[in-house]
Formats: C-alpha cells, structure tokens, sequence
C-alpha cells in the first residue's frame, strides 16, 4: 500500500487536471494537516489515513478553488508588475546550485512562472 500522502496526492491529481493547480491545492491540504496534526499530538501513520480517507471531492474542490484564487491573484501581480520576472530572473541568488535540496521547490516556482507566463513546460 502507498503511503498516506501518495495517494492523496493521487486524488488531487484525478480531480484537479492542471498540474500546477493540483500541486498547490495538496499543498494547501497538507497545510491543514500540519495543524490538525499538531493538534494530535504526532499521531501514528494510522490516524494520518483516517484522516486522508476522510476527504472528499468537495474539500479537494475547495482546494482547487483556493490554489486558483492564488494563481489568479499572482498574475495579475505580475502583469501590473511587468519587470518582476526579469529581476526574478536575473538575480542569481534565486538560482539553486544543482546539488541541493531546494531544487524541487525551484522546479515548483519555474512551473508556476510559466503558468502566469503562459508557457508551457
């Protein structure tokens, strides 16, 4: 059996079919689960599935909404912003060394510049 996350992912993935915007929206489920699990108490592995197969298309929905809300409200700062990508860009403090761990969360900000660019991947 996958674990927890994974499939949750996967339902993400099944109902939202924009990559980016399911990325988002499970992030923003994670969210919620970093805060009810700090109410637990670190619960086992156990309780984190209860917890995952408690959610329903609705909630994920939900999600989806507020990730397109997100989205939606960064490119209009950056089409009110033109020259915010090319400093982005071309300040190379952004730019991760091949060899580190934020590499992934520099793939996830390319991928979203892009989508407010209207590139595709």
């Amino acid at each position: 059996m996958a674990p927890w996350h994974v499939t949750t992912f996967q339902k993400f993935e099944a109902q939202i079919p924009n990559r980016l915007e399911a990325s988002i929206a499970f992030g923003l489920f994670m969210e919620s689960v970093k805060q009810w699990a700090t109410r637990e108490g670190d619960p086992p592995d156990g309780k984190y599935r209860k917890y995952q197969d408690a959610l329903t298309d609705y909630e994920i929905g939900r999600y989806a909404q507020e990730a397109r809300n997100f989205l939606n409200k960064a490119t209009r700062l950056l089409q009110s912003e033109p020259n915010f990508c090319k400093k982005a860009w071309s300040d190379t403090n952004l730019l991760p060394a091949e060899d580190t761990a934020d590499l992934g969360a520099w793939e996830l900000s390319r991928l979203w510049l892009q989508h407010l660019l209207g590139q595709s991947s």
